[in-house]
């Protein structure tokens, strides 16, 4: 089986492996990519990632918000391969809407819907398009159970090749490591996070002996903040291998979200978690199908400084309960969200497209 897969990020393109590098983040010539090396039969993976035309690039991302010059090599390139997969609508909706446009709908085309296509917003200039772009869809795949609204209002009839799928981590790379745990709290991302609920927390908790580091933030009014509380360090976004040493250092891990109806946040978590860390984190629509609370990680309130505070305060003075939840909650994606799990469920579900 021949496969063309689009990305919504960039690749590194290399032609001996760099164990360095997770594996969404490189194509290795003569390897699988990705999760297809768990595919029970012999594939060939083409990638292509986003545009990487100067300015161009930025605008698509920060103005189109998707990518029209990637759809347009794939459209090129289709001739030949078995299936289509786009990860993401930004790189999928405008090679679907195109074939829909010109009445094509072969080899089949399945979108792995992370951010409901438009961040299941309700706008007719947004929906109308991505509507007849689903024409010419074989399938839809999502991470969070709550974007099953969405495509019950606006893709009805696609709705028996609709399938969720949780997410999986690679829980060879992302794994517990050997070394001595620090005096810190680590928040990453930056994308998508509440620090301002976080910072409020920390300083109503005003905790001696244990730092705050938020990692992926260069300045604080980039969180929202004039400053700083005490106790708090913010860094730069860094390299995997730097991340993945500071949150194995951690006593544990805060991944605070705002509130948006559809998948984010479970990249980072199921990370944290695989790393055998436990992990306090806002119950969102997001993450909910990923978590028990109080069991293999903690759930707070959107936007409670109160409860933030609390969750912190309640790690901070039960050691023993934090070695508990993160022994569960590397368990938890071993046995339910790991990388090899979600790539078969993914190859079950492509079984039943018409290819």
């Amino acid at each position: 089986m021949r496969i063309l897969v689009l990305v919504n990020w960039g690749i590194k393109y290399l032609s001996r492996d760099d164990q360095r590098i997770q594996s969404p983040d490189k194509s290795v010539n003569g390897e699988r990519y990705w999760f297809f090396k768990y595919w029970p039969e012999d594939v060939l993976v083409d990638v292509v990632d986003y545009s990487r035309l100067p300015y161009f690039h930025t605008f698509e991302k920060k103005i189109l918000k998707v990518y029209i010059w990637q759809a347009l090599i794939a459209a090129l390139k289709v001739k030949g391969y078995d299936l289509i997969i786009s990860h993401g609508a930004q790189s999928g909706i405008v090679l679907a809407f195109l074939r829909t446009l010109f009445g094509n709908r072969n080899p089949p085309h399945i979108i792995i819907d992370i951010g409901c296509f438009n961040g299941a917003r309700e706008n007719l200039l947004e929906t109308l398009p991505i509507e007849f772009g689903g024409r010419s869809l074989s399938g839809i795949i999502y991470h969070s159970k709550v974007q099953l609204q969405y495509y019950k209002k606006h893709f009805n009839s696609l709705l028996p090749n609709i399938q969720y799928i949780p997410f999986g981590v690679d829980t060879d790379f992302f794994s517990p490591m050997d070394v001595n745990e620090e005096n810190i709290i680590v928040a990453f991302g930056f994308k998508k996070r509440d620090y301002i609920t976080l910072c409020h927390a920390w300083e109503l908790l005003k905790p001696t002996n244990v730092t705050l580091k938020i990692i992926g933030i260069k300045t604080p009014p980039v969180m929202g903040l004039r400053e700083l509380p005490n106790g708090v360090d913010i860094y730069d976004a860094m390299s995997i291998d730097d991340l993945k040493n500071v949150i194995a250092r951690a006593l544990f891990i805060a991944i605070p979200l705002p509130y948006y109806n559809y998948s984010y946040g479970q990249m980072s978590l199921l990370q944290s978690m695989s790393m055998g860390k436990a992990v306090i984190i806002t119950k969102t629509p997001g993450v909910i199908d990923y978590v028990r609370d109080n069991v293999d990680a903690l759930f707070v309130r959107p936007y409670d400084v109160d409860d933030m505070k609390e969750k912190i305060s309640h790690l901070l003075r039960h050691p023993d309960k934090v070695r508990e939840i993160g022994d569960r909650a590397r368990r938890a994606t071993l046995d339910t969200f790991s990388e090899e799990l979600m790539s078969r469920r993914m190859y079950d579900f492509v079984q039943t497209i018409s290819i």
